[in-house]
């Protein structure tokens, strides 16, 4: 069961799912057919793989998936859900609870659930220099990844089970790539 087929939406094609196992990329693929994505192959990257260039050229649509190990989360309380007042508090919230500087991390957020008239919000960080050497070592391979998301993190998250959905919504939810630059 691989519950990553549930953040596929849409007639998106060749879609590539690039995630690390025992410290080695790999490479899933999925093709859009009879109205959702199935599972094609998997690959472990390789830069001198002829026939992988060829399909990496030929993606329509690539996440990288980070690693729970260097994903955290923490669930904050806000009287409001509006994303853009969120992602103007949250850096703030962030630097009172991590020893690290707000500035040498990525994240991004999700409300899910509400309490007592407060909203719930899950906020997913990383390491900016991580996250980067990531997409960094994706670069080698051709690969420029759309979405960066953490599956595990996603399913750490309250609400969350294999059986699907859950309070966050989809793992995709948890997209760092526009925070990474």
């Amino acid at each position: 069961y691989c519950p990553f087929i549930q953040i596929l939406e849409g007639d998106v094609g060749l879609t590539g799912f690039v995630y690390l196992r025992d410290g080695v990329y790999m490479l899933a693929l999925y093709e859009c057919e009879r109205g959702g994505l199935q599972f094609r192959e998997v690959h472990e990257l390789k830069t001198s793989d002829a026939y992988l260039s060829g399909v990496i050229a030929r993606l329509d649509m690539v996440y990288m998936d980070v690693p729970r190990s260097s994903v955290r989360f923490r669930i904050l309380s806000f009287p409001f859900d509006e994303r853009d007042k969120l992602d103007g508090v949250i850096p703030f919230q962030l630097q009172e609870m991590i020893t690290e500087n707000v500035e040498d991390i990525v994240y991004d957020f999700t409300v899910v659930g509400k309490d007592d008239g407060n909203y719930r919000v899950a906020v997913c960080f990383a390491d900016r220099d991580t996250v980067r050497g990531m997409r960094d070592d994706l670069a080698r391979f051709g690969i420029d990844p759309a979405v960066i998301t953490s599956v595990e993190a996603h399913w750490s998250l309250p609400g969350n089970t294999l059986e699907g959905g859950g309070a966050s919504g989809t793992p995709t939810d948890t997209d760092f790539h526009g925070r990474v630059r």
